[in-house]
């Protein structure tokens, strides 16, 4: 049974807007990538998921570089509006990096001890419990050993993970980890996936951990330590303004939890489902299926972008028609 409040962190950019582009386009030699940044304006839905089906969360904090929807209710007792310069050195500002925006979360003023970081790609669907997210006051994960690669078709991506898994061997061993938290590593809980932990154990080297592109629960006191112990590392993450293959990200957090043994073991991928935005995809079969959470991730540039959007739009409508309090 958890103690303590739980916080939900999202960040936000609008990248349609023109200021931002301007300000953008001052640090950044080439030009503006608007798929990147193509808004799909379901925004407003993250926030009625969240009133109907988490409707425990003690606050919202998002996070955002002063941007503001014009819909947003500002004056909910649960919001609170953080701003970049609210909490990341100014020395790194104006960022554009989501690894800076995220490695600085500690700093957010009345952040709770217990919090839950959400990209706004990712959406409450069905009923969800504290328990989903935190159990005795413990982060829920799931402590899957898995190779980390380059072969991916995301370079910069897959360089940055090998950056992770780097800090991760740099701190600890993997074998003493499993064996000092067997229960928590080699757990049912995760079903079959427990068995990439169990053929990659005997390796000498640490191969990786599992991903899953679903919201992170956090403790605030790991991101605090971390930043303790590699406040150079994440200074040099900072201080480009934009993601590069050089970086580590916010995944150093989780393996420090994991590395630690400062979490709960639970199955991540029964929870939730990453479900990538493509051409004619059945919006309404994942609404309407038995998981708890959505990553709607937008990774193809080749999508109909439009007709994708108003598809989208529509299953969302039918998901959520009514207006949350959120809302003005």
């Amino acid at each position: 049974m958890n103690k303590k409040p739980i916080d939900f962190v999202i960040t936000w950019v609008d990248g349609n807007d023109p200021k931002w582009q301007t300000e953008y386009q001052k640090y950044r030699n080439e030009g503006f990538n608007s798929v990147r940044y193509r808004d799909w304006d379901i925004l407003k839905y993250w926030f009625r998921g969240v009133e109907k089906y988490a409707s425990w969360v003690n606050k919202i904090h998002f996070v955002t570089c002063g941007q503001k929807p014009k819909w947003l209710n500002e004056n909910h007792p649960k919001i609170h509006l953080v701003e970049h310069r609210d909490y990341i050195p100014e020395k790194y500002l104006p960022t554009f990096s989501s690894h800076t925006i995220e490695l600085h979360f500690a700093k957010i003023p009345d952040l709770a001890d217990n919090f839950v970081y959400f990209n706004d790609d990712m959406f409450v669907i069905n009923n969800t419990k504290e328990s989903d997210f935190f159990v005795d006051d413990l982060p829920c994960d799931e402590a899957v050993l898995y190779p980390t690669s380059i072969n991916g078709t995301d370079g910069q991506f897959d360089h940055i993970m090998l950056n992770d898994a780097e800090f991760f061997d740099r701190h600890f061993n993997i074998k003493k980890v499993i064996k000092n938290n067997r229960n928590k590593w080699i757990s049912t809980t995760y079903g079959k996936d427990v068995l990439k932990t169990l053929f990659l154990m005997p390796f000498p080297a640490f191969p990786g951990i599992m991903l899953h592109h679903q919201p992170q629960s956090f403790s605030i006191n790991t991101l605090k330590e971390v930043e303790q112990q590699e406040e150079q590392l994440i200074s040099n993450t900072s201080n480009n303004k934009f993601r590069t293959a050089e970086d580590i990200n916010q995944y150093i957090f989780r393996y420090w939890q994991l590395g630690k043994g400062n979490f709960h073991p639970y199955n991540i991928m029964r929870r939730g489902i990453f479900f990538p935005i493509k051409n004619d995809a059945d919006y309404q079969n994942i609404f309407n299926s038995k998981y708890k959470l959505v990553c709607l991730n937008d990774v193809d540039e080749n999508v109909d972008f439009e007709n994708e959007k108003k598809r989208l739009i529509k299953a969302f409508q039918s998901k959520f028609p009514q207006k949350s309090s959120f809302e003005k």
